[in-house]
C-alpha cells in the first residue's frame, strides 16, 4: 500500500482505482495508489474544498463558491 501525506487545506478521496486529493492551488489530482503517481489533473480557478466521487464514475468538485460535476472518462488527447 502506498502511504499518502497530506497537506493542510486537502480533501482525499479514495476510490478502487485512485485517490483523489484537492488543495488550495485549484489542482485536483488522481493518484495511483500503487505507484505513487498523479495519473490525472484537473486545474480549476480556486481553491478545492471537497470531492465526491460517486459509483457511477462522477466526480463533483466544491471550489470557490461553486459546485462543478464531472462525468465519464476525462479525455487523454493532451
Amino acid at each position: 500500500m502506498a502511504s499518502t501525506s497530506r497537506k493542510p487545506g486537502q480533501n482525499l478521496v479514495s476510490a478502487t482505482e485512485a485517490i483523489g486529493a484537492g488543495g488550495r492551488d485549484g489542482g485536483v489530482h488522481a493518484w495511483n495508489p500503487e505507484s505513487g503517481r498523479t495519473e490525472r489533473l484537473l486545474l480549476l480557478n480556486h481553491p478545492i474544498q471537497a470531492l465526491e466521487v460517486t459509483s457511477r464514475n462522477e466526480l463533483f468538485v466544491a471550489a470557490g463558491d461553486e459546485i462543478i460535476a464531472f462525468r465519464g472518462e476525462p479525455r487523454s488527447d493532451r
